[in-house]
């Protein structure tokens, strides 16, 4: 099931995201502004308790949603709502 509290947060940091397949949502990528939603976000966590993230046209990607937080310059309030959500920060 998804989380759909991490669904609004991600989506107001990023814009509002397309659900593509398995829990994944895409979004426009803030690194190469491509002009379609090329950011996909799993919003499931994985065995390891990430959500991973990839661009599909630039190539950017992590393992940990803190990270594309931290790196597309999201607001610390969003970065503490993101703790609550998810306890791998």
């Amino acid at each position: 099931m998804l989380n759909q509290s991490l669904i609004a947060l991600v989506n107001s940091v990023l814009g509002t995201g397309k659900k593509t397949a398995s829990g994944n949502y895409a979004y426009h990528c803030p690194f190469c502004n491509h002009h379609k939603p090329k950011l996909e976000v799993n919003m499931k966590e994985n065995a390891k308790g990430d959500n991973p993230w990839h661009c599909w046209a630039c190539d950017k990607k992590g393992r940990k949603l803190y990270q594309l937080f931290k790196q597309v310059s999201a607001p610390q309030e969003k970065i503490s709502e993101l703790n609550t959500i998810v306890k791998y920060v």
